[in-house]
């Protein structure tokens, strides 16, 4: 028995809307990492729901991520559907900027004169964007073409004649406000060029993209931010860096510190069978060790010494080894939530991966995946309640899938001892 939820009546009005309804599976998979019974499971199951809406069988498929195969077309034409896929990607889904989005689509369809866009109407972004991309394509006289009972008919779309359609920067995110802290602190390190490890790509990149949003978006002193680039990043250097950050002198219960590594992570098995991980430094060992790398036993070590309420991790490594806890966090539906989270303590870590997998080190813009995604999410795109502020669980939450989908890592997110259910805020 099919049961649809009151959500039904959107996809209806759709419909009479004029619009097509299409196979996109139920919970959004990649479908070709799952047994051909489940497979199965996420089509018809869709398949099933889509008929009870539209009175009728569903003739098209878009295989999430575009991730598709031999045997998932098989078992698609096998229900009697086509494979819909799509040749410009407007990359809405990481681009909170609309006017960059509309940019990006019309070059690309300068270039290809053809064919099918995609855009995801599940963000902000892309609703502000999509009015200004039909208006120029109507000025430009292209053709649109609207598909009906497997038929392509042409579609006509009037000029408006005005600007009411211009796309608007208006809903980025504004500056974390002044008030949640006195003062703001950073280091960021980067390592590309190791000593005794393999040479590292982007990670130079990566860290001047942080320093960078840091200051111009969230209000950072570039005196207040400390960074360590390739033969600066010694196992010395950052234990120093972190040690005057214990200064109560300088560093106050009001402050919050953020602390970003780019680099090599390793995990090591101690004689009681636990895991325990490192962040390589440039002069490591090439076997992690307490000597020469520094392990999240010490960091753990320095989040009790150093006194502003919230520090945040966010290393862009891969190893195991992480005590996390949950800190009884609390829902952003609680009144005066954001009162009440930027004064409890937060000590939290987001890492891009676990001990048995490797940093894609080849992601857009220069970057390595989980940074690109992290910046991204900087941006607004991780404002899930749309509050106006990102917290660090919020950036955990969005980055994990992303960085799962386009890589074959699975990014960590936790509190560390000490945190009592605050949150890091930008």
């Amino acid at each position: 028995t099919v049961k649809l939820a009151n959500t039904a009546d959107i996809s209806k009005k759709v419909l009479e809307s004029g619009h097509l309804l299409a196979n996109h599976t139920y919970s959004h998979p990649v479908l070709t990492k799952l047994s051909s019974d489940k497979r199965e499971q996420e089509v018809s199951k869709t398949n099933s729901l889509l008929e009870q809406i539209a009175g009728k069988k569903t003739a098209f498929f878009r295989p999430p991520y575009g991730a598709k195969n031999a045997d998932l077309i098989k078992e698609i034409e096998s229900q009697g559907m086509q494979t819909l896929m799509w040749n410009i990607d407007s990359v809405d889904w990481g681009d909170p900027i609309p006017e960059s989005i509309v940019q990006r689509v019309l070059k690309e369809i300068s270039e290809t004169q053809k064919g099918i866009l995609l855009m995801h109407d599940i963000h902000k972004q892309s609703v502000a964007a999509l009015p200004t991309i039909l208006e120029e394509l109507v000025k430009q006289d292209y053709t649109f073409l609207f598909l009906k009972d497997g038929k392509l008919s042409p579609y006509t779309l009037a000029r408006t004649g005005t600007n009411d359609t211009k796309a608007s920067t208006e809903n980025t995110l504004d500056n974390a406000k002044s008030s949640f802290y006195r003062q703001n602190w950073a280091v960021v390190i980067g390592i590309n060029d190791y000593k005794n490890w393999p040479k590292l790509r982007h990670c130079i990149s990566d860290a001047n993209g942080v320093e960078e949003i840091l200051i111009n978006k969230f209000n950072f002193k570039k005196s207040n931010i400390i960074k360590l680039l390739n033969t600066e990043a010694t196992k010395e250097r950052i234990v120093k860096t972190l040690d005057d950050l214990t200064n109560t002198n300088k560093i106050s219960k009001e402050d919050r510190v953020f602390f970003f590594f780019a680099g090599h992570g390793a995990t090591r098995k101690l004689p009681s069978g636990k895991d325990i991980g490192y962040i390589i430094p440039v002069d490591a060992d090439i076997e992690a060790s307490q000597a020469k790398s520094i392990s999240m036993t010490q960091l753990q070590e320095f989040c009790e010494l150093i006194p502003a309420k919230h520090l945040y991790f966010v290393i862009d490594s891969c190893y195991s080894g992480l005590a996390l806890t949950r800190a009884g966090a609390l829902s952003p539906n609680t009144q005066n939530y954001l009162e009440q989270v930027t004064k409890r303590p937060a000590r939290q870590i987001l890492t891009a991966g676990g001990a048995d997998q490797q940093v894609a080190d080849n992601g857009p813009e220069g970057h390595s995946i989980f940074t690109w995604a992290f910046l991204q999410g900087l941006q607004g795109i991780a404002d899930i309640d749309g509050n106006g502020v990102i917290t660090a669980s919020e950036l955990g939450a969005y980055i994990s899938p992303v960085v799962s989908s386009l890589s074959k890592q699975t990014p960590a997110f936790g509190n560390l001892v000490g945190s009592e259910g605050g949150e890091f805020i930008f």
